[in-house]
């Protein structure tokens, strides 16, 4: 799906992730800082990118329907919408990527 909002899980991802590494290498005693921009950087992933139609969560969408450890692949792999199927806009022209 091209709707130019791939950033919108991207950045939120990759703070997660670091926030995720960050907490384990303070094994025995987390940050709460951490700990509160992980949940923050959770939370913005599954809610700031939405479909252009119908305005659902794509990602909580996503997050709801897939199995645990599969719903990151889930989220990269849309095409379209999970609620109504809109497909969002292919700028490349035939042939081209669309993510």
């Amino acid at each position: 799906m091209r709707t130019g909002q791939r950033w919108r899980y991207e950045v939120p991802a990759a703070a997660f992730i670091v926030c995720g590494v960050g907490l384990l290498f303070q094994a025995g005693r987390p940050s709460p800082l951490l700990l509160g921009l992980a949940l923050a950087s959770f939370v913005l992933m599954c809610a700031w990118a939405r479909c252009p139609r119908c305005g659902s969560a794509v990602v909580w969408h996503a997050l709801g329907r897939a199995r645990v450890w599969k719903w990151m692949t889930a989220v990269v792999e849309l095409r379209q919408c999970p609620a109504c199927s809109f497909e969002g806009t292919d700028s490349t022209g035939p042939g081209g990527a669309t993510t």
